[in-house]
């Protein structure tokens, strides 16, 4: 196979790869999906499958993680999910908005019309529902819409008749102005009646018509909130937006609930409205305990018992716990609620808290959540900031073959602005610094780049979902030659103090070319047998998140 036919094989095998890891970040890829609610915090860890589940179990068992800088900084992440308890049962005002863009005709639109007829057969004799079809503005409506009102019993005959006109009448087409749509819907509620409004949208998020942006999405959410009405989703479609789907959904205190591949339509229905009747808490105000310096967001969102809200912050380096006292509203009562948790023990490993809390006190809007539930959020941080690392010491290794010293040099750097603690980065600038002096040659470089072709057939990039890795240049053992072994003509003498022979030219040149074709076969080997392997706990691809 040549050298341009294996680098397309490997783009594509890492772009299906992906889009899966993708899939794992925002929902379950596969073919059997859990609920995205655990059952409790120590019965069931939440499901964030990345990978080898490393990042899962970490964080399942450790709500408050920390690290300390070298500057003596404490910086945590926190899963705030505070103790609830569920209020009286009140009758509801469910708003199902069903995605009708051309981008659902087909199964997804089918399981829309199950999961709606499902939920009105299932909603008990004093809710009210209310069925809208979302595309083009010209074509999104309230069709319950009677008169002036919008919410119908559920039993009532126009229900009937809507979902009768769902089957035969109404069908996907167009593109979906979401935006337009959600605050058409916020406006029909009427939240002074003692009920508990609830919007479900039904499809994949996008709004292609209007494309909502992060802060249109925080105002709107804000809107939401202000009105103590929640998002809630179920994603439907070969493509779906997970902004849009856990940003409206976390923002605005409902939750995003996955189609598991056997369920059917009445036990999805039933599970739907479990979790719209779970108690949701609306923050007013809250305290952070002595000790506790900073934290983001700076405005607590609405907090569920079933599901952890991210809260990144430091604190002094003696806390041992990391408590807050929450103010607000449950179904309309006033609440107040203490929420502790211990602080783990400060691991070098969580050396990506630091860029997410930087990230956070630059950001322009810092009162804004995280777009995904907290455990979600830390896995997806840890595994993007493990991947940049690598990504930047890999790429060093490559300007140290064509031996472009200051590009190496740089690159160590910016891994070690990461993960100060990196050690294979400490040593590739040590082994610049001898190169530039002279103590280690250029030949001497070779030899290790050459001795690590032997022992695998691929340059590591990062390790694989089984934990295996392939062989970088061996900087330790450059270092410890360098230190046994000076430089011909003395440890003081420039790296390159007399031109070599033509001779010696093309003996250089040649091996200059063998590293780099070493490079690049090495890289697409081990890319494909990554992406083999992520491929295979894969068993179909998903058909929601």
């Amino acid at each position: 196979m040549s050298r341009v036919h294996r680098l397309k094989l490997a783009g594509a095998v890492v772009a299906l790869a992906g889009a899966i890891v993708s899939a794992h970040v925002w929902g379950d890829a596969s073919d059997k999906r859990g609920s995205l609610q655990p059952s409790g915090r120590k019965d069931a860890a939440p499901d964030v499958g990345l990978g080898n589940r490393l990042a899962a179990d970490k964080f399942a068992s450790q709500p408050v993680v920390a690290y300390t800088t070298r500057a003596g900084d404490t910086i945590l992440g926190a899963q705030v999910r505070p103790a609830l308890e569920a209020p009286p049962a009140r009758p509801r005002d469910l708003l199902v908005l069903i995605d009708a863009s051309a981008s659902q005709a087909g199964s997804s639109y089918e399981m829309s019309q199950k999961i709606t007829k499902a939920l009105a057969e299932t909603l008990g004799e004093n809710d009210r529902v209310s069925i809208w079809v979302a595309s083009t503005p010209t074509f999104t409506k309230c069709l319950t819409r009677d008169g002036g009102n919008d919410f119908q019993p559920a039993k009532s005959a126009k229900v009937a008749d809507v979902l009768t006109r769902l089957e035969t009448v109404e069908y996907p087409a167009g593109a979906t102005d979401l935006k337009g749509a959600l605050k058409s819907a916020l406006a029909t509620f009427d939240v002074r009646d003692a009920r508990q409004p609830a919007v479900l949208m039904l499809g994949d998020g996008e709004s292609a018509y209007s494309p909502i942006s992060n802060a249109e999405r925080y105002q709107l959410s804000q809107e939401f909130v202000g009105r103590q009405v929640a998002v809630f989703a179920v994603p439907l479609g070969a493509g779906v937006n997970p902004a849009n789907l856990h940003g409206f959904a976390t923002g605005t205190g409902g939750s995003v609930i996955r189609l598991m591949t056997t369920e059917q339509p009445t036990e999805l229905a039933r599970r739907i409205l479990d979790t719209v009747s779970a108690p949701i808490l609306y923050s007013t105000k809250f305290t952070l305990a002595d000790g506790t310096l900073e934290v983001f967001p700076t405005r607590l969102p609405p907090l569920r018992s079933d599901s952890p809200t991210l809260v990144v912050g430091k604190v002094k380096g003696d806390v041992k716990t990391f408590a807050l006292t929450v103010e607000g509203t449950v179904a309309g009562k006033p609440v107040k609620v203490d929420i502790t948790e211990k602080v783990a023990t400060p691991e070098i490993e969580n050396y990506f808290l630091v860029s997410m809390f930087d990230q956070w006190s630059k950001a322009d809007n810092k009162a804004a959540p995280a777009l995904i539930r907290a455990d979600r959020a830390l896995a997806y941080a840890m595994q993007q900031s493990r991947l940049t690392l690598e990504e930047y010491v890999t790429q060093a290794h490559w300007a140290l073959g064509d031996n472009r010293l200051d590009v190496a040099n740089r690159l160590f750097d910016m891994a070690l602005k990461i993960d100060p603690n990196d050690a294979e980065a400490k040593n590739g600038q040590d082994v610049v610094a001898r190169l530039k002096t002279g103590k280690i040659t250029r030949k001497q470089l070779l030899d290790e780049v050459i001795a690590a072709k032997k022992k695998t057939e691929g340059v590591k990039i990062a390790a694989g979902p089984d934990g295996k890795k392939g062989e970088r240049i061996n900087l330790g053992n450059l270092l410890v030659n360098s230190e046994q072994e000076p430089a011909a003509g003395g440890a003081n003498q420039p790296a390159n103090p007399i031109l070599p022979a033509p001779q010696n030219l093309l003996e250089q040149a040649r091996q200059q070319q063998l590293l780099a074709e070493q490079q690049i076969a090495g890289v697409v080997d081990e890319t494909i047998r990554r992406a083999k392997s992520m491929l295979g706990v894969t068993r179909t691809a998903p058909t929601s998140c």
